[in-house]
């Protein structure tokens, strides 16, 4: 029923001694005894998990292939030499892009190794999945462009 440090991982199926899972393991509610029923249970629980991460795979992947070619534009107050007063942050990148776009993505999916400080365009690497990653188009403009 949950992970057991020496023991063994949730849902996995393990030998035990009686002893053990008779006046520890069962008592905490650690561990239940492998039944028919509760191994039927607990195939059905792990084909409902494998169908929900193929779908949320197949929905990252889609939409990646929606993003995919973005381009935003970021206005900044920016000096003569192109630099800005201040910097560009993943929360403005997400806010811009739900605006563009209709698309809501979380700021902590957004991966900038550091704050954009330059006008110009930069490649932005969205990670939406562990398998499934975006890359979209920032162009950071003056204010007065």
């Amino acid at each position: 029923m949950e992970d057991v440090k020496g023991v063994g991982k949730k849902d996995q199926i393990l030998n035990a001694s009686d002893g053990h899972a008779r006046n520890y393991l069962i008592p905490r509610k650690l561990a239940v005894e492998a039944t028919p029923q509760y191994l039927r249970s607990l195939e059905e629980k792990k084909k409902s998990a494998l169908h929900k991460a193929t779908a949320d795979l197949e929905a990252a992947q889609l939409l990646a292939n929606q993003l995919a070619e973005t381009k935003v534009k970021i206005r900044g107050k920016a000096g003569k030499n192109g630099t800005l007063f201040g910097a560009i942050t993943s929360k403005e990148i997400s806010v811009a892009l739900s605006e563009h776009t209709g698309i809501s993505i979380d700021k902590k999916k957004i991966s900038l190794r550091e704050p954009i400080k330059t006008l110009g365009d930069k490649i932005i690497e969205i990670k939406l999945h562990a398998q499934v990653t975006a890359k979209i188009v920032v162009e950071v403009v003056g204010l007065e462009d």
